[in-house]
């Protein structure tokens, strides 16, 4: 058992005076069709457990009044809150969510009490401590309308959808830990199809076992609850759209969802933007760890995710499906503001490029970015998905850390 780092963010997540919205609590994008909708923010957690330590990085902020973004569990207030006053990070480290099977949970941001200004949500972040083994949610967020006679479409299983992607290697992610997939979520906002629209979990090029249908004009949560991947260390994991259809109409999907499930207190972290992919021809540049980058930022401090558990990080692996550089680019983690030996070098070409050597130490509160940098002068690369896996303190039954890391 462990305290799984569950994070979030988005270089366009700006909020105005007097209103509220929601995004995600677990680990995905937040994205602009998430934010003033309760219902397609909400996450299932099927297993059961304790959240706590909600956190947020505010880079921007001229609200004439205090913000608060708070925990919300099944559509009513949670425990844990924080007031927003400024730029930099804000925390709640005192109060916790106890989850049980089946609660919906996710973070409502309130800026009711201000007339004017807004702020800017770059990242938020919390600890999930399931009742048996470690588990964690992976979201895929998006907006995307599939529409008359779309074919077969990929999307990673934590990251951006934004545009249809029919290239499975573009959305595949390697998880570098052994555990299981399980419990399936899709979340459909709008639906006008005239036939069934069906989600696949794929593994390794093939159809795996999770499935979910959606009948014709269907919306709301589907769930696949009886059905589990099992996924090795070196498994690429993706989820699929099952096209070509024939028949009419759109559907929109704004979340797809997994529980991921290990027992040997392991974890990962994932980018991902299957659809356009994000591109990087300037260095040094810095993107969030969570779920999509957004735009590449030149301040890293923009992006910072905290580490509120310690881990150890360990095989990054990078995804490049286009690159015209003109040299190495260098994609690495950094922990308070320092390089860390996780690092993978490109020299040219694509396709998968990983680190499975190195196993560098995160301080509990580290600032966490992921670095693009290196030699190169002119060209782009096209990035679709970056993961890395974190074994964190195992935590004995009674919720207290052990004295020992357990290793992969």
């Amino acid at each position: 058992m462990a305290k799984v780092l569950n994070c979030g963010g988005s270089s366009a997540s700006t909020y105005g005076a007097g209103g509220s919205g929601f995004v995600p609590l677990g680990n995905g994008p937040f994205t602009t069709a998430l934010s003033f909708t309760e219902a397609k923010a909400q996450l299932t957690y099927r297993t059961a457990g304790v959240l706590s330590k909600l956190g947020c990085r505010v880079s921007a902020y001229s609200l004439n009044a205090n913000a608060v973004v708070s925990s919300r569990i099944n559509g009513a207030a949670g425990n844990q809150s924080i007031s927003i006053s400024g730029t930099g990070y804000f925390d709640d480290t005192s109060n916790t969510d106890t989850v049980s099977a089946g609660d919906e949970a996710c973070i409502k941001f309130d800026t009711t009490a201000a007339g004017s200004g807004s702020f800017h949500l770059r990242t938020a972040y919390s600890l999930f401590s399931a009742t048996t083994n470690t588990a964690q949610r992976l979201t895929c967020s998006g907006n995307v309308a599939q529409n008359t006679t779309f074919t077969t479409t990929y999307m990673p299983v934590q990251g951006l959808w934004d545009s249809a992607n029919t290239t499975e290697a573009n959305a595949q992610q390697y998880f570098g830990v052994a555990g299981s997939m399980k419990n399936l979520y899709a979340y459909v906002s709008a639906n006008s199809r005239s036939d069934t629209s069906v989600f696949i979990s794929r593994k390794n090029n093939a159809d795996g076992n999770l499935t979910v249908s959606i009948t014709t004009t269907s919306t709301g949560v589907f769930e696949d609850t009886s059905n589990t991947d099992t996924i090795a260390s070196t498994d690429l994991y993706c989820w699929k759209l099952v096209g070509p259809v024939s028949g009419t109409g759109t559907i929109e999907t704004t979340e797809l969802s997994g529980e991921f499930v290990t027992t040997n207190d392991g974890g990962v972290i994932c980018i991902g933007k299957a659809g356009s992919g994000y591109s990087c021809n300037a260095r040094p540049r810095y993107t969030t760890l969570a779920g999509s980058p957004g735009t590449l930022e030149s301040t890293e401090s923009n992006v910072y995710i905290k580490a509120v558990n310690s881990f150890t990080a360990s095989f990054l692996s990078v995804y490049l499906s286009g690159n015209s550089l003109n040299s190495t680019i260098t994609f690495g983690l950094r922990a308070a503001a320092t390089s860390t030996s996780l690092v993978v070098s490109v020299a040219s070409g694509t396709g998968r490029f990983t680190d499975a050597s190195n196993t560098p130490s995160v301080a509990l509160n580290d600032d966490l970015t992921m670095e693009y940098s290196g030699a190169f002068t002119s060209g782009t690369c096209a990035i679709r998905t970056i993961s890395m896996s974190a074994t964190y303190p195992s935590i004995s039954p009674g919720g207290q850390n052990s004295n020992f890391l357990a290793l992969l």
